[in-house]
């Protein structure tokens, strides 16, 4: 009916609000009364555009935060700040009233401001709160921001349980750290270990429990070392995490396990599928000098991953070593906001800017400066730095170091193929032994020339299978496919004795070749994808498929469970080349020397197609022989490509520079 009479929307037909309001506080205290009658100017009003203005001006007003309340509310925060003792038995009676009339602002800032006065009766009140913590959160809100001014030999105990209750509201859990962050946790390293159980309660925010994992750097001492080697173990990344973040503050006080200990467990977390737990292992290792540890980062900034090298510069310790500056240094030609942005806070330090290394960074800030727009760099200060870094002689605990280095020096991005023949051991019992070594030899003989001439390499022959390597996948998909028919014209022409089918199984991802032969998960997998196969047929993973879709059909198998994989695989069945690729690859030559008809799906056939030609013309003359020479050397160069390249990207890469070279020599001679 108020709002009514302020809108002017017909109230007239009922009582008058006054009247009605007069009614209802008939038998009300004095009190009310004299608040009633202080509101009747409000009524007095009767131009329209008055009204609004006053129901625009009551409609703001907060019943539970009246102004004299909040000038109050203010004092009380005051007389905390200043430590005015004398004021602790009024604000007791404020806190009280504020309760009685759940005023529940006034309630949490009295209860901190009586924490701050080291009151008596409000630190063993707290007991009976932080025992029942859904009874009344913002009290318990106002006894934790209140316990950072109480020792915390007193408090540390009721924090730590409390911060370990399941069911403890979000908001007071992140005030809990928060606490402790600004507590003096000198005279407390003993206690403070149970904190590393919030790694372990669900539904907690990850970059909470990393807060609680600097609290414990900063103040743990030897007693969290045992702890921290157990956390690289941990099920979560939080927890590895928070590992390599401890280790690398205990370590480097002094007040963990040894360096040598360190480091394994390190090297274990540096290959770890979360970003974020390969960044903590290598700041770890950066800040306690490993001699590796600089090969490692130079593989971060060669993968370009923006996000890891913003957060790798973020957390460089400081000072840094003339290895890493020279790699910090290189990352200034990456073409990333988020990058640049990072290092801009880094080389901005005083203590760098004004340094030993302060000459070397005005030289390398000139010359990106200088570079021609669209000139990547190759980084070769970096290089030339991490050719010097020597090696020393290894002890008996960089087991995982040195098995992390074999694996970062030997691996290499291949498509794996498996084949083998199908029914194999049916057909050896069934027909005699000349057949069958024919059989064989006719089995190596197409399957080796195919993979040989679609620019494979056969790895090893195993009786009734072969395993062969790719740069490609597409070369790969496209060899696999010629073999089965290859494999099906040969049958259809022998007698029945004679015909065999095979199965064959790809895969693409790291493998490590080393000695003539290749090792690792993604083998194993490409051998599951052979066993799955049916006769005649080609199976593929995900990893394969993404590579070769535009120029193969295929058709989807779904999730497959394979022997020895924790996850179903999915797989695709390849059918078919879809497009003519030798007309497709000179299309692509000419769009890539567009760079406005950029296009990803061109780049990996040009890059599957490409080789090197290394041809003489005919008109040199007496030159010819010494055009000769040089061809055997830039083919053995060639050659040598492959065994080196890390990928078929690279192997593009370095196969086109040795064509532009030789193209140029030519053109000289």
């Amino acid at each position: 009916d108020v709002i009514a009479f302020f809108k002017e929307d017909g109230f007239t037909a009922r009582t008058p609000p006054l009247a009605q309001v007069r009614a209802m506080l008939s038998a009300a205290p004095k009190e009310d009364l004299n608040r009633f009658e202080a509101c009747i100017p409000l009524f007095a009003y009767t131009e329209k555009k008055d009204k609004l203005v006053v129901l625009g001006q009551v409609s703001k007003v907060d019943l539970n935060r009246p102004f004299f309340l909040r000038r109050l509310n203010r004092l009380i925060r005051v007389a905390g700040a200043l430590e005015i003792r004398s004021a602790s038995k009024k604000i007791q009676e404020i806190l009280d009233f504020s309760r009685g009339e759940r005023i529940y602002f006034l309630e949490e800032t009295s209860v901190v401001t009586l924490c701050q006065l080291l009151t008596r009766s409000i630190i063993e009140q707290s007991r009976e709160y932080f025992k029942e913590p859904g009874k009344n959160v913002r009290s318990l809100n106002g006894y934790i921001r209140g316990a950072r001014y109480i020792p915390a030999k007193i408090m540390i105990g009721a924090l730590t349980q409390i911060l370990l209750v399941p069911t403890l509201n979000p908001q007071s859990r992140a005030l809990v750290i928060d606490t402790l962050e600004n507590m003096d946790l000198s005279t407390s390293k003993k206690v403070i270990a149970p904190v590393l159980h919030i790694l372990d309660v669900k539904d907690v925010d990850e970059a909470l429990k990393l807060r609680a994992g600097d609290i414990l750097c900063r103040n743990g001492d030897s007693s969290l070392g045992t702890q921290a080697l157990d956390l690289t173990n941990h099920p979560t990344a939080a927890g590895k995490k928070v590992a390599a973040r401890l280790l690398r503050a205990l370590t480097a006080r002094g007040e963990g396990p040894s360096t040598d200990i360190a480091t394994n467990r390190l090297y274990l977390l540096i290959e770890h599928a979360d970003k974020g737990v390969r960044v903590e292992a290598l700041l770890a290792l950066l800040a306690l000098g490993d001699d590796y540890a600089a090969q490692v980062l130079h593989d971060f900034v060669q993968a370009r991953d923006e996000t890891v090298v913003a957060d790798v510069i973020a957390g460089l310790a400081k000072p840094m070593t003339r290895e890493v500056f020279t790699l910090v240094l290189d990352m200034l030609r990456m073409d990333s906001v988020r990058v640049q942005t990072a290092l801009r806070g880094l080389l901005s330090d005083p203590d760098i800017q004004k340094g030993g290394f302060s000459e070397e960074l005005r030289r390398q800030l000139v010359s990106v400066l200088s570079l021609v727009p669209g000139d990547r760099g190759r980084g070769e200060a970096a290089k030339a730095v991490l050719e010097a870094v020597s090696t020393t002689e290894e002890s008996t605990f960089d087991q995982a170091k040195l098995q992390y280095k074999f694996r970062r020096e030997n691996t290499q991005t291949l498509t794996v193929f498996f084949i083998d023949i199908a029914g194999y051991t049916e057909k050896s019992t069934a027909i005699d032994p000349s057949a069958l070594m024919k059989l064989i030899r006719a089995f190596e003989e197409i399957v080796t020339t195919t993979i040989t001439g679609s620019r494979g390499t056969v790895v090893k022959k195993m009786g009734d299978g072969i395993l062969a390597v790719f740069k490609h996948p597409l070369n790969a998909v496209v060899a696999a496919l010629a073999v089965q028919q290859k494999i099906h014209d040969y049958s259809a022409m022998r007698v029945e004795q004679e015909k065999f089918q095979a199965r064959i199984g790809l895969n693409t991802g790291p493998v490590i070749r080393r000695d003539n032969d290749i090792f690792g998960e993604h083998v194993n997998i490409a051998s599951r994808m052979q066993n799955k196969a049916s006769s005649g047929e080609v199976i593929l993973t995900e990893a394969t498929y993404s590579e070769i879709r535009d120029y193969v059909r295929c058709t989807s198998l779904g999730k497959i469970e394979v022997k020895g994989i924790k996850d179903p695989v999915m797989a695709y069945t390849a059918k078919e080349v879809t497009v003519d690729l030798s007309r497709t690859a000179e299309e692509g030559e000419a769009t890539m020397d567009d760079k406005k008809h950029h296009d990803a799906s061109l780049q990996r056939l040009k890059e599957a197609m490409f080789v090197p030609r290394f041809q003489i013309p005919a008109d040199k003359g007496e030159r010819s022989a010494l055009a000769g020479e040089l061809k055997e050397v830039f083919s053995e160069l060639s050659r040598l490509v492959e065994d080196f390249a890390s990928d078929y990207h690279q192997d593009y890469d370095y196969k086109k520079f040795l064509q532009e070279k030789w193209n140029a020599l030519v053109a000289r001679l």
